[in-house]
């Protein structure tokens, strides 16, 4: 028996034009962690979190984590040192993708991923 998922409609917790605009917000890949966290809209540099999981995911893959993420600190202010990490063009997308469920943009992305991997658009969901 075939495994089918049901994709129900989601009108109610998101429109289109909103999905739109979040996939539209994605910011290109950036050198740093920090930059790319508070572009996608997080106040506070609690990153680490998304940093685990998706260094798991590297590691299940057995793909060379410090290729993707090297932990660094650094000043913005001249006085205040910060941890960041240096990422690659996958680390950024990880880190979307495994950023907080309830953040629009990584809400917006997981379902982004799902649609063009299930190759659906809102006709599909009705």
């Amino acid at each position: 028996m075939a495994f089918e998922i049901q994709l129900y409609n989601y009108d109610s917790l998101i429109e289109e034009d909103n999905l739109n605009r979040i996939i539209a917000s994605v910011p290109e890949p950036s050198e740093y962690l920090s930059h790319l966290w508070r572009t996608i809209g997080h106040d506070e540099d609690d990153f680490e979190e998304a940093v685990c999981r998706a260094k798991m995911i590297l590691q299940a893959l057995h793909i060379p984590e410090e290729l993707n993420f090297k932990k660094i600190f650094r000043s913005y202010d001249g006085r205040t040192i910060i941890t960041d990490y240096k990422i690659s063009k996958l680390g950024s997308f990880l880190i979307l993708m495994n950023g907080h469920p309830l953040h629009e943009t990584t809400a917006g992305f997981q379902l982004y991923l799902i649609q063009r991997f299930f190759n659906t658009g809102k006709e599909n969901y009705m």
